[in-house]
C-alpha cells in the first residue's frame, strides 16, 4: 500500500516535469584530434527563462549548430577550428577534417 501511495504521489510531478521541462543538447563532431564541440554553449529548448550553462571547453568548430543535422554520418567535411571566448567560438583560421559520428553501434 505504501508503494502505491508513493507512486501516486510522485506521478503528477514526473508528468509535469516531462511535459514542461527544459532540454539542452550539445553536439560534437569527430576530428583527427578527437571530439570537438559545435559552438561553445548547449542549445536549450523549453519554457523560458533558461538556466545559463557556462562550460569550460577550449576548442570548438564554427559549424552552424543546425547544419550538423544535415551532415551525413562518417563523411569527411572541412571545419574551421576555433576557441571558446565569452561563450562564442572564435575561429583562428585553421581548417580541420571533421565528421558526424555514426549513430549506429559498430560491431
Amino acid at each position: 500500500m505504501i508503494q502505491l501511495f508513493v507512486w501516486v504521489a510522485f506521478f503528477p510531478f514526473i508528468v509535469l516535469l516531462a511535459d514542461g521541462g527544459t532540454t539542452c543538447d550539445q553536439k560534437t563532431l569527430k576530428t583527427p584530434a578527437g571530439l570537438v564541440y559545435v559552438g561553445c554553449q548547449p542549445v536549450c529548448k523549453g519554457p523560458e527563462p533558461f538556466l545559463k550553462v557556462v562550460t569550460h571547453k577550449p576548442d570548438c568548430v564554427t559549424v552552424s549548430y543546425d547544419a550538423v543535422d544535415y551532415m551525413q554520418p562518417d563523411i569527411n567535411y572541412t571545419c574551421e577550428l576555433g576557441t571558446c571566448v565569452d561563450s562564442k567560438c572564435n575561429p583562428f583560421d585553421l581548417l580541420i577534417g571533421c565528421w558526424k559520428p555514426s549513430s549506429k553501434p559498430t560491431s
